[in-house]
């Protein structure tokens, strides 16, 4: 509703409008068919969300990691092949996404006829609980909003406090730390729906299994992504960036120590909203807001980029350590004593692999051996937490990845 309530305003205004904002016709352009991408993704969104909610996780994996970067490719080779410009570029990601959400659909639909429940779409009168869900909701809504500022404080802060130069050593090494989020971000769809599931029927024991095993496989798939951001920092960062930016290495590790513990303490914060604990989770929000914000005017002045990372990394610490115990009120544990070992198992691993860094010279290619060795161990002697027979039967059938988790 809110991108249909954009579109909205921007076809009512026109380009009148946005001229009078943006100086450059060739990004008024832009802004307007880029606007429309706004529906297409929120609507590709609520479809994936349903196809989790259907279990199909298949299907999810195909619109999401094969299609979608196979469409964009496309015309990124399109765009070269005919010698398009940036209006070309625009209209093809719009085509894209548009293509993405049709397909979307259809899987949707061939789902709900598998399941025998597409004829009974329309049959019964749709009741909306508005009040309900508004109550619900707005205080999540604030909660967001209130995150999204604060991912962007620190650079805000930095503008004000120090230079350009700052900035470009901070945002350079920030895609890269982010790559920590993806393994947590492709789990939400599937943990959300069987979450809920099971708090609905009572069943707080199978929960905390499910909280856990989805934990403990965040941490251990998000391991070779910070085995290498972290530990091997240094040598990341001039080979990505070149030597220029060779300072930002004690960025980057910390910026991805925040993002890699966010990700493998699991789903506390969407645990605690399952649980209605919306309030919580809100003031939670609010405290992690006012430290990163007291932190970066503390620390930004007097170390720059450097204190900007540590400013984010200790609200991120701080924010989910306080989510993690929220979860004391849940039918989840605290801590449970395999994920201790799989932790326990993660720290030994990157500190060997950083000090054997700081204490002597290693190869690129060592230093990426020693990190697949590392991912390796944490994951064979962790068989147990992962229950990986069970998670993934289809290894079965590949006798040398079923030889090395064995």
């Amino acid at each position: 509703a809110g991108a249909m309530a954009a579109i909205a305003i921007f076809a009512l205004a026109g380009a009148g409008a946005a001229t009078t904002l943006i100086d450059d016709a060739l990004a008024v352009e832009l802004l307007l068919i880029l606007v429309f991408l706004t529906p297409l993704e929120s609507l590709d969104r609520v479809l994936i969300g349903l196809l989790g909610v259907l279990g199909a996780s298949r299907a999810i994996f195909w619109r999401r990691h094969v299609l979608a970067p196979a469409l964009k490719l496309g015309v990124v080779g399109i765009l070269i092949a005919a010698g398009g410009d940036a209006r070309f570029l625009a209209a093809g990601y719009l085509a894209a996404a548009a293509i993405g959400v049709l397909i979307c659909g259809m899987a949707v639909s061939s789902t709900l006829g598998r399941r025998g429940l597409r004829n009974r779409i329309g049959q019964e009168r749709m009741e909306v609980p508005w009040r309900e869900l508004l109550a619900f909701t707005a205080p999540l809504l604030a909660s967001d909003l209130v995150l999204a500022l604060m991912s962007g404080a620190d650079v805000l802060f930095l503008a004000w406090f120090a230079d350009s130069e700052a900035i470009a050593s901070y945002r350079a090494v920030l895609p890269v730390a982010h790559l920590n989020h993806i393994v947590i971000a492709t789990f939400a769809i599937l943990y959300t729906p069987q979450a809920a599931r099971l708090y609905s029927r009572g069943d707080g024991a199978a929960l905390n299994e499910l909280y856990w095993k989805t934990a403990g496989w965040i941490a251990v798939l998000s391991l070779p992504v910070f085995l290498v951001s972290v530990p091997l920092a240094g040598p990341l960062t001039t080979l990505l960036f070149g030597q220029r930016y060779a300072g930002s290495a004690e960025i980057l590790m910390l910026l991805s120590l925040g993002s890699f513990f966010h990700a493998a303490l699991g789903f506390n914060g969407t645990t605690l909203t399952v649980y209605r604990r919306v309030r919580y989770v809100m003031l939670l929000s609010f405290a992690a807001a006012a430290v990163n914000i007291g932190l970066n005017l503390w620390l930004i002045p007097r170390h720059g980029a450097l204190g900007a990372a540590a400013a984010t990394c200790a609200s991120m610490l701080v924010h989910n350590v306080l989510k993690q115990a929220g979860l004391r009120s849940t039918g989840v544990r605290l801590m449970d004593p395999r994920a201790v070992r799989l932790y326990a198992w993660i720290a030994f691993v990157s500190g060997g692999l950083f000090a054997a860094h700081r204490l002597m010279t290693v190869p690129p290619a060592v230093s990426v051996g020693l990190a697949a060795a590392g991912f390796v161990i944490v994951l064979r002697v962790n068989r147990r937490l992962l229950d990986i027979d069970d998670t993934f039967p289809e290894l079965r059938r590949l006798p040398l990845i079923a030889r090395l988790v064995r």
